[in-house]
């Protein structure tokens, strides 16, 4: 089972119970992967900040990933 956390930090036309929904789907086709899912929803300046800080892009972008591992975080995108 995966339990999802979602943060609004920019308005989205998507409900916070749609979002789960889609994060169940992708759970259940995985079904090894179990834990917690932090989903931050920002805006384009906040994601490209991001972007810039984490991937030396700068440069807007759809998605960010953050793989965490026993004591290090590992960067995917």
């Amino acid at each position: 089972m995966i339990d999802v956390l979602i943060f609004k930090k920019s308005p989205i036309p998507y409900t916070e119970k749609w979002v789960k929904e889609i994060v169940g789907i992708a759970a259940k086709k995985e079904k090894k992967i179990k834990g917690e899912v932090e989903i931050i929803i920002v805006g384009d300046s906040e994601i490209k900040r991001l972007n810039k800080q984490f991937r030396n892009k700068n440069k807007v972008t759809d998605v960010l990933s953050f793989a965490w591992q026993e004591d290090e975080m590992v960067i995917t995108d």
